[in-house]
């Protein structure tokens, strides 16, 4: 969002304080961490949901694979060492 359509957004939820606090929380974050932002966290929970969606039996091996490799390939083109992912940049 630009500067004004988060006024407009922010305006909107004065009604809703839990809301406007979450809005307020994530233009917060998205302000101190850039981009990415929380790609690596996003993702590797997303990979870690898969393996343990295998382990539970509620996906095959093959099928928890098709579903992580799009998701590593995305962190790969996102970060260029184990430590830029560590550290989110």
């Amino acid at each position: 969002m630009n500067e004004k359509q988060f006024a407009a957004t922010e305006a909107a939820l004065t009604e809703d304080p839990q809301q406007l606090h979450s809005l307020q929380v994530v233009r917060q974050y998205h302000l101190a961490l850039g981009q990415p932002g929380i790609l690596a966290w996003d993702l590797i929970r997303y990979i870690a949901l898969c393996r343990w969606g295998y382990l539970a039996g509620y996906m095959s091996f093959a099928e928890a694979w098709d579903y992580i490799m799009p998701a590593a390939r995305r962190l790969q083109e996102a970060f260029t060492s184990w430590e830029a992912l560590q550290n989110g940049h």
